[in-house]
């Protein structure tokens, strides 16, 4: 049986709101330490940002890999609900000799000479790739080496 993100999210809260209704009661009955159902309540609250649609919209593989004249430009993923931004990585074209995908993993090395930069991303090898080649000229792409990695 397949869990979808919905269920998972939704599993998320319920324990968080179990933990803070646990929480409540030991707080309230002055029952040995509460603070720790707080900070379970609070991690499983989080948890559930992973699984929902802004998590998604947020760290889709288009809102994170852009083109700006002639660089490429790669932000870290968002992976708390109050950053609004993100590092952001800009890289020469011209300077990109070699792009590695792999499953939710991107790898560029600039100048040919094994030094570059790594990112992780939610999409699969072969979206990573499309879109990187939907980024670039076929001029750039004829001086770019680019592979999958299984």
């Amino acid at each position: 049986m397949k869990i979808s993100h919905l269920q998972l999210k939704l599993l998320c809260n319920i324990t968080a709101a179990g933990f803070f209704l646990a929480f409540i009661y030991r707080w309230h009955y002055n029952i040995s330490e509460p603070t720790n159902m707080l900070a379970i309540a609070a991690a499983f609250g989080l948890m559930s940002y992973r699984f929902s649609l802004r998590f998604k919209m947020n760290n889709s593989l288009k809102s994170l890999v852009e083109r700006r004249e002639s660089d490429l430009v790669i932000s870290r993923l968002k992976i708390s609900p109050f950053s609004k931004k993100s590092s952001l990585t800009k890289i020469s074209v011209a300077r990109i000799s070699l792009i590695t995908a792999a499953d939710n993993y991107l790898s560029i090395i600039i100048d040919g000479n094994g030094n570059g930069y790594d990112f992780q991303l939610l999409a699969n090898k072969d979206e990573i790739v499309e879109h990187i080649q939907s980024l670039l000229s076929c001029e750039e792409l004829a001086g770019i080496k680019i592979s999958n990695v299984n």
